[in-house]
């Protein structure tokens, strides 16, 4: 898409992960304290270490798998874009992965 640059996106999302972290990391220890009771055959269910660790480091891949983007993430970054659906939906990007969901 014109003029949205990916390093940028993935720099700006750090970003918010860094401002947020304390809350994220407590957020998640107190959702997994709750629902505990549910999961018996899981033991080590509290141990947060793996997690915490992942949002801590700085490589984005690494960290991204548990950064809940629906909730932490400020979208006003992407609002300067005003990219529409259909223009979205019209990329080769979105087209292969149609193509890859109708193939599987």
């Amino acid at each position: 898409m014109p003029g949205f640059d990916l390093a940028a996106y993935k720099a700006e999302i750090t970003q918010q992960k860094e401002e947020k972290l304390f809350n994220i990391v407590a957020e998640i220890g107190i959702a997994r304290g709750h629902y505990i009771e549910f999961k018996e055959c899981i033991k080590n269910d509290l141990n947060l270490n793996p997690i915490v660790e992942a949002l801590r480091s700085g490589e984005f891949d690494t960290f991204y798998a548990y950064f809940n983007m629906k909730k932490h993430y400020n979208k006003a970054y992407l609002t300067k874009f005003d990219y529409k659906r259909i223009a979205l939906a019209r990329t080769a990007w979105f087209k292969r992965q149609i193509l890859s969901i109708l193939a599987s």
